[in-house]
């Protein structure tokens, strides 16, 4: 390939936002030319990912990096945005050659190495969507999900690993007949051998881009968050998580239906898998007017339906049970019969009375349900028990359980959640409290406070409400969820404590709590949940002193974030700057500022100039008599120089480097001294 023609504004080399690259025709002639632009919210450490809009034939899509909408969604994620100009382009290898080299450019310039391996996020319009596919394809191992809007041209054949990648594709009921058949049979070929997409055909849509931004970015949302390890190495490219059928849920093309893995009765091989319960309400909503799922086996009882108890008397049987029911004149007939002495009220199914089998005295009464009441419009079962363990059959009821009769003194009026016995309401929804094991409601768009009756729940695993707009505090009640080994209330409004309850919750693996508004103490009680390989607390308000019993799990730990809280010095013995990252420490009392074993022992000031060439300055201190080593690793994690004083020094030091035998680019300083070190990224120029 030939030489990189590399564009930017040196005014803006290290703090600017916006990155061009330009990357002229290669060998393989696959294109004209290909330009580049990327944004960078220059507040962000590393990123995550790469959020990239795809242009049409011949197209440019670099203007879309100034856009404020995509530049949010992509600041959610720490997602850099990146567009586009490829002309002339065929579906070669060639141009997929020129995103990675320009990628690696963008990370010189950028000075974020990580722009050359974390994943993309590809959303692609015409053209633009079919080389989605075909790039996902090249390098499915790099593609976190991808969107493919209306594009004609795509190998039906065989996706090979890109069945892996979530996919979402749109095509236009108006479009041309060619576009929709070709998306429609990539889909339902590749649907049987697992492939996690979507088909959504947008009702009196040509060939036109898709302006439903809540559907499309519920979907890059939900896909990020599921495939996206929270643990990375800053030198080493991200593995993505894979994604298991069991997790997602299905939408029927043809009725619009929706329903979880489990109880989902269409044809799965023919329908559109969806990564969460939200996108696939979104998909119904984009699809169709009508908005109907199967989200639980069983009859979904909404707050329309009115619960009561009754008492079913026949031959050998006397017990109770429920009847659950939104049918406007039985529920009215049922609260006459309340109004009347417990032995006037006289209600049963329509059937003949037969006397001698009990529990039928003459002074009753008789009211006649009339027979077009269908039990369909019922959910009936035993109390305390599965009201689904009954039978929903008319004939059933009739004449084998006997007649509906003798009404008990005490009859639950209204179910304002329309949750049946066995289960818990929250945020509207009913989830069972014996079969719920995971309960996955991020960007949700959730509000309010967490219900502590979540507790419920006792057989959940997992929990995940992380982006949503969650207040108030952690209830303590969440401690009793002890077989929970994640537990993720990330990226939320949350204030308060982090409450000693979850001292109780010995299972958990991964805790996330970070980017809320928590404040107090970390309570001493981390060091007693032995299976914990992830905790994140950073971005918060916590305060005080970090515990020191974290040591004692500090090695099982695979992640540990705390950076930007207001922890104060002493900290933990084992911990390293990138535990801890800055702190607010200015309401601290620096008596401890000269105590060994501390962070701030070791100081790094300024490497000036950054960038250089050839020469730079380190400027550091220690507080106490020490030997210092300084490493230099360059993109790839590969040490390349190394020093080491031979001497104890102490106070405020500088040192010079010499980078002339380096290569223009990003490289990694490291200042150590004994357990403590400190890395700042260095770029040399030429």
């Amino acid at each position: 390939m030939k030489r990189l023609l590399i564009f930017f504004f040196l005014s803006i080399l290290i703090k600017a936002e916006i990155f061009d690259i330009s990357i002229p025709e290669n060998d393989t002639a696959s294109y004209t030319y290909a330009d580049f632009r990327i944004w960078i919210n220059d507040s962000t450490d590393t990123l995550r990912g790469i959020y990239w809009f795809m242009h049409p034939n011949n197209g440019d899509s670099r203007d879309i990096v100034t856009d404020t909408a995509y530049q949010n969604l992509a600041q959610g994620q720490n997602f850099a945005v990146l567009g586009a100009h490829i002309f002339n382009m065929h579906m070669d290898t060639g141009i997929g050659d020129a995103v990675i080299a320009a990628m690696d450019s963008f990370a010189i310039l950028s000075q974020h190495q990580e722009l050359s391996f974390i994943p993309f996020f590809i959303n692609g319009y015409s053209w633009g969507g079919q080389f989605a596919y075909h790039f996902t394809k090249w390098k499915p191992e790099r593609i976190v999900g991808f969107i493919t809007q209306k594009g004609g041209y795509h190998d039906t054949t065989n996706a090979e690993l890109a069945i892996q990648v979530p996919a979402l594709m749109i095509v236009g009921e108006n479009d041309l007949n060619y576009r929709i058949e070709n998306l429609t049979n990539i889909f339902l070929n590749h649907r049987p051998e697992g492939a996690k997409w979507i088909l959504a055909k947008e009702p009196g849509a040509g060939h036109s881009l898709v302006t439903d931004f809540s559907f499309l970015n519920s979907f890059f949302n939900t896909v990020v968050n599921l495939r996206i390890p929270h643990s990375t190495n800053l030198f080493e490219p991200i593995i993505l998580n894979s994604l298991s059928d069991s997790i997602g849920w299905l939408g029927n093309q043809d009725t619009y239906t929706i329903g979880s893995w489990e109880c989902y009765n269409s044809n799965k091989d023919s329908s559109s898998w969806f990564p969460s319960r939200l996108v696939g309400e979104k998909w119904q909503n984009f699809v169709s007017e009508f908005s109907t799922d199967t989200s639980s086996c069983y009859p979904i009882l909404d707050s329309s339906y009115v619960l009561f108890t009754v008492g079913i008397h026949g031959e050998n049987d006397e017990s109770n049970f429920i009847v659950a029911t939104n049918n406007s004149s039985l529920i009215g007939q049922c609260y006459a019969q309340l109004e009347l002495p417990e032995t006037d009220r006289t209600l049963h199914i329509n059937g003949s009375l037969d006397q001698t089998n009990g529990g039928f005295n003459s002074p009753w009464n008789w009211h006649i349900i009339p027979n077009e009441w269908e039990l369909a419009e019922m959910s009936v079962g035993t109390c305390n028990g599965s009201p689904f363990d009954v039978e929903n059959n008319l004939e059933y009821w009739i004449h084998d359980v006997g007649q509906l009769c003798n009404w008990g003194s005490y009859i639950k009026n209204e179910i304002i959640s329309g949750c049946n016995s066995n289960e818990v309401s929250l945020w509207d929804s009913c989830y069972s409290i014996a079969n719920t094991t995971e309960l996955d409601l991020s960007s949700y768009n959730l509000s309010g406070t967490i219900d502590p009756e979540i507790d419920a729940l006792i057989n959940l695993t997992y929990l995940n409400l992380r982006f949503n707009n969650l207040t108030g505090s952690i209830p303590e009640s969440i401690g009793n969820l002890t077989n929970l080994t994640t537990l993720s209330l990330s990226d939320n409004f949350i204030e308060g404590e982090i409450p000693v309850e979850l001292v109780s919750l010995s299972n958990l693996e991964n805790l996330h709590l970070h980017n809320n508004q928590l404040s107090g103490e970390v309570p001493d009680i981390f060091h007693e949940l032995n299976n914990l390989v992830h905790l994140t607390l950073f971005e918060n308000q916590l305060s005080g002193n970090v515990p020191e019993s974290l040591c004692d799990i500090y090695n099982n730990i695979e992640y540990l974030a705390l950076y930007e809280n207001l922890f104060c010095p002493p900290y933990p013995s084992c911990f390293t700057y990138e535990d801890l990252g800055s702190q607010d420490t200015t309401n601290c009392d620096f008596a401890f500022i000269n105590r060994e074993n501390n962070l701030l022992d070791l100081s790094l000031f300024n490497v000036y100039p950054n960038p250089f060439n050839p020469i730079t300055n380190i400027q550091f201190s220690t507080s106490s008599n020490s030997f210092i080593e300084i490493f230099v690793y360059d993109i790839k994690g590969r040490q390349i120089y190394s020093l080491r004083e031979n001497r104890q020094i102490s106070g405020q030091q500088s040192i010079q480097i010499n980078g002339s035998q380096w290569e223009t680019g990003i490289y990694f300083l490291e200042l150590k001294k004994e357990k403590h070190r400190l890395i700042k990224k260095i770029m040399l120029i030429k």
